[in-house]
């Protein structure tokens, strides 16, 4: 019987702290599988790297070609000049690339698909800034062109890898709090929808809204177990997958619960 408010108060406070028991156990993860990246990287390009207007650079020996393999099958790959020679991942052995020149970076994701960020000096101090998606060798440009100041500095590999670390969890986050929320925004809708509907669920003692207030509160364990599943890596099923069965579950059992129990006051007070 708590108002619409408090109810949404209670699940955007609930699955924002879910989520973020859920990315934290997956920083750990990258934390620990990206470390021994950046001791290679470092290996490789010693001294860090150089930014300057329409450039970036290794900040030792920029002449020469040099590659470092990284998680996951990927492979980092640095060409001298302002031109890569750009090549798509070895089936079998690479499952993405990322090339480096000194205009910018190119990335290769899927076969079909890559993310090319470019620089463009404008003057001594401005960079502009311009990346663009290429599916199936169509060009999307997903970000406007964006001018930088960006002076001739030298910066080494820590703080930026705990910079992208740092990107990486916070998306992580966000990403899983917008989840679950879509996710309680559209199954408990559809699902009190279709009962209204269909008379499927006839409600005896319950109105419709408490019943659909249920549905969110049930929410509340299916969401952390589904979780638990995702920062577990647990197999065979998907986040979704549980928290929709957990839900509809806990929210049928509840349901029933509360309306014998309103039937025996009902009947002890006759």
């Amino acid at each position: 019987y708590h108002s619409w408010w408090r109810v949404i108060a209670h699940f955007l406070l609930w699955s924002a702290l879910v989520a973020l028991l859920t990315a934290a156990f997956q920083f750990y993860e990258l934390h620990k599988v990206w470390t021994p990246a950046l001791r290679n990287v470092e290996a490789a390009f010693p001294g860090g790297i150089v930014f300057s207007p329409g450039k970036i650079l290794p900040a030792a020996f920029p002449a020469d070609a040099r590659q470092v393999v990284l998680p996951g099958y990927g492979v980092l790959a640095y060409h001298p000049g302002l031109q890569a020679d750009f090549r798509e991942p070895v089936p079998g052995t690479e499952r993405y690339r990322v090339d480096w020149c000194a205009d910018g970076l190119t990335f290769q994701l899927l076969p079909e698909q890559r993310v090319e960020l470019k620089l463009k000096k404008l003057d001594d101090q401005r960079t502009e800034l311009v990346m663009t998606e290429y599916f199936r060798s169509e060009p999307r440009e997903i970000l406007p062109d964006v001018a930088l100041e960006w002076p001739m500095e030298k910066v080494s590999w820590t703080p930026l890898f705990w910079h992208a670390l740092a990107q990486a969890a916070t998306a992580l986050w966000l990403g899983h709090w917008l989840m679950s929320i879509f996710l309680t925004l559209l199954y408990p809708t559809v699902f009190v929808g279709i009962s209204r509907l269909t008379g499927a669920r006839q409600l005896r003692s319950i109105g419709l809204a408490e019943y659909w207030k249920i549905g969110i509160y049930a929410a509340f364990p299916a969401l952390l177990i589904a979780s638990a599943f995702t920062a577990l890596r647990l197999p065979w099923l998907s986040f979704e997958t549980v928290y929709i069965i957990g839900t509809l579950i806990y929210w049928m059992y509840v349901t029933a619960r509360l309306e014998r129990e309103s039937e025996s006051d009902g009947a002890g007070e006759k």
